[in-house]
């Protein structure tokens, strides 16, 4: 299926490529995001969009060297002329695969042409910290200065602020109506962002792109709803996300037998504004909500620094066909200013096909082309890595846009 879907998208190329550069000229785009992709051989589709994204160190050197002339392109057209970009981090991790990352991003802009601060919204940290990274590098780490309106680091005005800190419990009064370009928009951060939204607008330019080229949605998509308001210990608010989970779940059922897949449904029930994999759970019947047992409500009552959890996506669980080395993977794709910049395997061994990956015990593997050893799908010889990175390609792009339209609301 996926293999005539290509055939379909490269058969009418200047048709695909007008469209998405279209779309993207109507948006702003975000600076940066990077989309959990499922192939499942009968459908391809992201399954969740990061706009804050770690992870940039998992870049193979030429996915991070094109990823610096994306970002170039991005900011000299925010902010022409700028010499310097301050990078905003996680406030209180320690995390050295999390420095990692911010490195990563340091070396791609430093790349581009910019002097790079890494800067710490946190009050306690007073003095300029080296942190080491799972690299064995060194990671420089300035306080946060406010002067007026602008902020600062190292005693040097900053001329534009990107954020690698997703906010989930809201945004710290020193960067709040800062006067410097700053990017992604502080309204994304999770603790105003809904996932929901986003595959709304996800699906909606799906259906558009697909009455353009002519070809089914559905492989495209992901199927959901949402259950609102709810206490994972009230009996009464359990019942009624169950009830939500059967009617997606005898939807999904719908689609498979009216397209003959011979599968059992699961969707995934997860919190509508989180990140890092927490707050999700997947189930194949609502009874299974009903019967939550409290290790379980546990994990769906907090999500990221302790934030409740009281708004629910319910989410089809699209499987992935991708395995390396026989352990199940899936693509994740990276994006600067709406262009691919390259991706990487998240790999979990000890998941099922049907499984977050997303969770303890997941490992990366670079997605150098070169370099990928062992990978493996059911479907590759209708679509190998090569006809998955071309469609993966597709779908990060029409993230992008999607995540644009939730910006301009």
């Amino acid at each position: 299926m996926l293999k005539e879907l290509l055939e379909t998208f490269e058969s009418k190329e200047q048709e695909v490529q007008a469209w998405l550069d279209m779309k993207r000229s109507n948006v702003k785009m975000p600076v940066y995001t990077s989309c959990d992709v499922r192939n499942a051989g009968y459908k391809i589709t992201t399954v969740d969009t990061n706009l804050f994204p770690a992870g940039w160190n998992n870049l193979c050197p030429s996915f991070q060297r094109t990823a610096s002339i994306h970002f170039k392109e991005y900011i000299d057209q925010l902010h022409p002329g700028a010499g310097c970009v301050l990078i905003v981090t996680e406030e209180h991790t320690r995390n050295s695969f999390y420095f990692s990352n911010v490195k990563a991003l340091v070396h791609i802009l430093e790349g581009a042409g910019y002097k790079v601060y890494v800067g710490n919204p946190n009050i306690e940290l007073t003095e300029t910290t080296t942190f080491e990274t799972a690299d064995n590098e060194t990671l420089t780490v300035h306080p946060i200065e406010r002067r007026g309106d602008e902020i600062y680091a190292k005693d040097h005005r900053v001329c534009v602020i990107l954020f690698n800190n997703d906010f989930s419990n809201g945004v710290p009064e020193v960067l709040q109506n800062v006067a410097q370009p700053k990017v992604p928009n502080l309204d994304l951060g999770w603790h105003n962002r809904r996932k929901s939204t986003h595959f709304d607008y996800f699906n909606q330019l799906v259906d558009e792109f697909a009455s353009i080229i002519d070809f089914d949605s559905w492989v495209l998509k992901t199927e959901f709803s949402t259950c609102e308001n709810v206490d994972i210990n009230s009996e009464e608010d359990r019942e009624r996300l169950a009830l939500a989970v059967d009617e997606l779940l005898a939807s999904i059922t719908e689609n498979y037998e009216e397209r003959g897949i011979n599968r059992e449904p699961v969707v995934f029930v997860k919190n509508d504004a989180g990140t890092y994999g927490m707050g999700v759970i997947n189930v194949s019947s609502g009874d299974e909500i009903r019967d939550l047992n409290r290790k379980k409500r546990n994990k769906l009552s907090v999500g990221k620094s302790n934030v409740p959890i009281v708004n629910f996506l319910i989410q089809e669980g699209v499987p992935t066909i991708d395995k390396i080395k026989g352990d199940t993977a899936e693509p994740v794709v990276y994006m600067a200013g709406g262009k691919v910049c390259g991706g990487f395997f998240r790999v979990n061994e000890s998941k099922r096909d049907d499984e977050n990956l997303n969770s303890p015990g997941m490992k990366f593997v670079k997605l150098c082309f070169e370099k990928v050893l062992g990978y493996e799908n059911d479907e590759a010889i209708d679509c190998d890595i090569e006809c998955l990175d071309k469609l993966y390609r597709v779908v990060g792009q029409i993230a992008s846009i999607a995540a644009g339209m939730e910006e301009q609301g």
